[in-house]
């Protein structure tokens, strides 16, 4: 029986294709069955809500419950500091993906759910906030178009991709 799970947060379901949940195990969170894994239709960097500063946000085309990809995030339905964090996910995803981020030389971390973005190789936050400010990709071997969509980041003031000569 799952209820025997007195603590929700060891229970790691995310990124499944769960499309409902018992509701006898929602109460085992405060946070309800967002606790347990985000409704289909949201999404949240954990695929469910464990603080009070990390609801699962409104996604397009989610389809099912503890969702973590939020690259199709409606920005304009979704308010705060969590969606800014998602958008420049997003962003970071998109240049990954399109730059053949797996053959890049240093990517730790890239694209990991589980950690913040500025853990990522070459990225550096502004002080006390999850926000891109230097990303620095040099001599990294990026291949591809850069799309503008990396001009974006709102806090970007950085921006060093020298010696990508594919680039």
């Amino acid at each position: 029986e799952i209820t025997r799970f007195a603590d929700p947060t060891v229970l790691k379901l995310s990124s499944n294709h769960f499309k409902s949940v018992p509701t006898s195990i929602c109460n085992l969170s405060v946070y309800g069955c967002d606790g347990i894994l985000c409704p289909a239709g949201t999404c949240n960097c954990d695929g469910r809500q464990e603080s009070d500063s990390s609801p699962c946000q409104v996604c397009d085309d989610t389809g099912v419950m503890g969702a973590v990809d939020c690259r199709y995030l409606d920005t304009g339905r979704v308010g705060g500091a969590m969606t800014a964090d998602l958008n420049e996910r997003r962003i970071l995803s998109e240049l990954y993906d399109a730059c053949n981020g797996k053959k890049w030389r240093q990517q730790t971390n890239w694209g990991d759910v589980h950690k913040s973005l500025c853990e990522w190789d070459g990225v550096k936050c502004a002080s006390n906030m999850e926000s891109v400010q230097h990303l620095s990709l040099q001599s990294n071997n990026i291949v591809g178009t850069l799309s503008s969509q990396i001009f974006q980041l709102p806090n970007l003031i950085h921006l060093n991709l020298d010696d990508n000569p594919d680039l």
